[in-house]
């Protein structure tokens, strides 16, 4: 009887496996092995985040804001600030991959786009930043969704061979104790689907930090001196009771990154105050982006 996992690897790499199947395969490993983290990603791919908060950065999905002329149908709206524009074009998917499958399946042959409307508030804004009233749409490529189902489905196949590597294969749907001690000791028994930790391989570009102690490293930094740069340019936009304190955080930040020794434990809780006060402004696109900008920093 073939190895549950030789069978995960098989489907991984058949095109023609569903990924909410592949998924299902996967989730019966995750639990015959009790791994929690990956059984945790697994069921949040399966039935959909949450959140936006801890979306892996796979979801985001970047297309082309589009304004309804009456006369010509959808034309692209163009916005001169390019980092606005992207946090407007970028769509967080974090619906069920079974919704995202069946989106795709009802498109010719993968041609064509996805339709993500800006919710009522943020149609508001996009007609008073324009002048003109109209219903704004953000049209994603197919070929997008395309690459979020290929991320998960390599994701799955990187996993299974670094089993398989490590000689956890079981024997039909078991595995022995001796298999499920190797699991626990590899790598401290940690798993994190948004980064290169564990035996789920190396399954993000972002430098992520699980530990609520880690420090930042000088990459880490500098991305983030980056990120407040960027913040920084827009946060005028933000309602007003929460630019003072948004504010006074992005220097404290700022200050610790500049110093010979950077306060690691500062800077998270300064990031985490901003992510407080940005929750608060629902429907704020700025606020919006500012949580996808620092949310890898406090991850």
């Amino acid at each position: 009887m073939d190895s549950l996992v030789i069978q995960l690897q098989a489907a991984a790499m058949n095109s023609e496996t569903l990924i909410a199947d592949l998924l299902r395969m996967a989730k019966t490993v995750s639990v015959k092995l009790d791994l929690a983290d990956v059984r945790e990603w697994i069921d949040h791919e399966m039935n959909g985040y949450p959140d936006f908060n801890n979306l892996p950065e796979y979801r985001r999905l970047v297309g082309t804001l589009k304004a309804l002329n009456p006369y010509r149908g959808w034309i692209p709206a163009v916005i001169q600030d390019s980092r606005l524009e992207e946090i407007v074009s970028t769509c967080r998917a974090n619906e069920p991959i079974s919704s995202i499958e069946d989106t795709i399946r009802r498109t010719e042959k993968g041609i064509g786009y996805v339709s993500y409307s800006p919710n009522q508030q943020q149609q508001l804004i996009l007609s008073d930043m324009f002048g003109f009233n109209t219903q704004f749409q953000v049209h994603i490529p197919i070929s997008a969704a395309i690459r979020l189902l290929d991320a998960v489905r390599n994701r799955i196949l990187d996993w299974s061979l670094s089993l398989e590597k490590a000689g956890v294969l079981g024997i039909g749907m078991s595995f022995t104790q001796n298999e499920k001690e190797k699991v626990r000791n590899m790598a401290n028994n940690t798993y994190n689907i948004n980064g290169n930790i564990g035996v789920f391989g190396d399954v993000s570009k972002s430098h992520v930090h699980t530990n609520q102690s880690a420090n930042y490293n000088s990459s880490d930094l500098n991305d983030l001196a980056e990120a407040i740069r960027q913040i920084k340019i827009s946060i005028e936009q933000l309602p007003d009771q929460i630019q003072t304190p948004t504010l006074s955080a992005l220097n404290t930040i700022e200050a610790e990154i500049k110093s010979q020794s950077p306060n690691s434990s500062l800077i998270r809780q300064s990031l985490a105050s901003i992510r407080t006060s940005c929750e608060g402004a629902v429907g704020n696109l700025i606020a919006s982006g500012i949580l996808g900008l620092i949310g890898r920093f406090l991850s």
